[in-house]
């Protein structure tokens, strides 16, 4: 399987980068459906949150996968280093940046945007108030 095989290759500086270009190649199709080329660190952190809730409004094919903190701090640091996220600090490119952007939720400290969930079904997650970013 593709996926064991760039996990063990991860520890090389080549690997590492295979990994995280692989494992963005599991959200990037849906990111880029419902966002477009880039999305905002606001929309990043609300999609990683929904994602640790609920994984059922991704694609079919990607709800069967473990999405705990590991995995989706994977998916976003790799969103970040790959200019998807247009307002990306380097923090972004830690993975405990987004296991605390998931507590943040969880603590209440950030608040949820109950709206996103309903975007993201109807095929439209970019609201009107949402900055964009061209590419």
């Amino acid at each position: 399987m593709r996926l064991t095989r760039a996990l063990c290759q991860r520890d090389t500086v080549a690997g590492a980068r295979r990994w995280a270009i692989y494992i963005m190649s599991l959200l990037a199709p849906f990111i880029r459906s419902q966002f477009g080329e880039k999305f905002t660190s606001e929309e990043a952190r609300q999609l990683a949150f929904l994602i640790f809730c609920t994984v059922e409004l991704l694609p079919t094919d990607l709800r069967g996968l473990r999405w705990d903190r590991t995995m989706i701090a994977s998916e976003f640091v790799a969103a970040s280093k790959e200019g998807m996220i247009g307002d990306a600090s380097e923090e972004m490119q830690n993975p405990a940046y987004w296991s605390a952007a998931i507590d943040d939720f969880l603590l209440h400290s950030y608040k949820v945007d109950h709206t996103i969930s309903s975007r993201l079904s109807s095929g439209r997650a970019r609201g009107p108030t949402m900055k964009r970013f061209h590419a």
